[in-house]
């Protein structure tokens, strides 16, 4: 009886220690406005907790910007994320010309601040990199502009108990204690 009983302990224990917390904040861009007339808009999911050994991780980029006189819109989603010298964002495409990378960059904030929810004016930036200029490639076609980075409210969710834990739980429960009334039962019989 003690083991079923103790069995029965460690299960009801690992229900209540099995809602586990996240952090994950959305950010979305607002106001967006480059200095060539041309917009940005969109938004990404970065997620606190270590996905990988010591790398945040950011998600579901969804980046749009639109048309002025110094680049056409790119959609930028999923692309390569950089957090070069660690006071800027930087998402990075690969389009059809294997010389040439559109970047858009959200400069001046630190990846460590995307754990707090808030609002964020940033310098906003986008351009194309080009192997082919210079010896080491260079930067063309550049524009710049101003933004907020908006962040949702911090989400903590809770990761939910299975709904077939308690049951499986009060069933166990039972046929507990089924075979302790028949034991207390073949006791007294004797």
């Amino acid at each position: 009886m003690r083991r079923v009983s103790s069995i029965l302990t460690v299960l009801v224990a690992a229900c209540f220690i099995s809602s586990a917390h996240a952090a994950v904040v959305t950010y979305h861009l607002q106001d967006v406005v480059f200095e060539d007339g041309g917009t940005a808009s969109g938004s990404f999911v970065y997620d606190g907790v270590f996905r990988n050994v010591g790398v945040d991780t950011i998600y579901d980029i969804a980046m749009n910007t639109t048309t002025g006189s110094a680049l056409d819109g790119m959609y930028y989603s999923d692309g390569f994320v950089n957090y070069t010298g660690s006071r800027e964002i930087a998402f990075q495409i690969t389009n059809d010309d294997p010389n040439t990378d559109p970047i858009f960059r959200i400069l001046d904030i630190r990846v460590t601040n995307l754990t707090e929810s808030g609002s964020f004016t940033s310098l906003i930036s986008e351009y194309i990199y080009d192997r082919n200029f210079g010896r080491d490639g260079g930067i063309v076609s550049v524009r710049n502009g101003t933004g907020l980075l908006v962040s949702d409210d911090l989400m903590v969710s809770e990761v939910p108990v299975p709904a077939a834990l308690p049951l499986f739980l009060a069933g166990l429960a039972g046929l507990a204690a089924v075979r302790r009334r028949q034991r207390s039962r073949a006791a007294n019989a004797l």
